[in-house]
């Protein structure tokens, strides 16, 4: 069974065009063929916005819609998206969103195969990575996050994330302290990014409210 997971807003990446023309580099007979929530296919075009989505081993694989047959293909997606992280560690900037879009992709696709314990590691991985916020010396290059901290798109996505991951473990207690301070923030912050992550972070509140019920 997989964990609910909460895709990013539009805001983590403020210059993404539609979904529709998102997705047009998930049109191979292996992207077509697995079956995953339109919100974890919009991620994972995120995670790669100019195209060129690897293809996973097993893109040469039968074309069914057996269970067990797409559980491996997203193992084999997870392989190709950890990969992707490691290597824009090693090569793009600390403050780059390509390296936060990456990361909380493998922690939706952790949650989907039901992998929480994992998936609860990279969302804190991400959260502890984007809070921070990078100084006036700081390097600015093509593709960097200049405001990074709590009330980034990144810091918000990741928290939405833990939280959901958090609930499937039965972890009630940390999940409603991570929204409440999901929650506060949105209320004080400011910015172009207020008015999507307060809508992202009403809609967590709301689901998790119908869980204790």
């Amino acid at each position: 069974m997989s964990c609910t997971t909460y895709v990013l807003s539009p805001a983590f990446d403020a210059s993404c065009p539609d979904l529709q023309s998102k997705e047009s580099s998930l049109k191979t007979p292996f992207w077509e063929s697995l079956v995953i929530t339109p919100k974890l296919k919009y991620a994972i075009s995120q995670t790669f916005p100019d195209g060129g989505v690897p293809e996973p081993a097993l893109a040469t694989a039968t074309v069914n819609q057996d269970d067990a047959l797409n559980h491996s293909k997203l193992l084999a997606v997870k392989d190709v998206l950890t990969k992707t992280v490691v290597q824009r560690n090693e090569t793009l900037e600390p403050t780059n969103k390509l390296r936060f879009t990456a990361l909380h992709t493998v922690g939706m696709i952790c949650a989907e195969l039901g992998q929480c314990e994992e998936a609860e590691t990279v969302y804190n991985k991400l959260i502890t990575e984007s809070d921070k916020v990078s100084g006036p010396d700081s390097k600015q290059v093509a593709g960097a996050v200049s405001n990074l901290g709590e009330e980034s798109p990144q810091y918000l996505g990741g928290s939405r994330g833990m939280i959901s991951v958090l609930e499937k473990q039965r972890k009630i207690g940390e999940a409603g302290e991570i929204l409440k301070e999901g929650l506060a923030i949105v209320e004080r912050m400011s910015g172009p990014y207020k008015v999507e992550e307060t809508e992202e972070m009403q809609k967590v509140a709301e689901n998790f409210k119908g869980l204790k019920e």
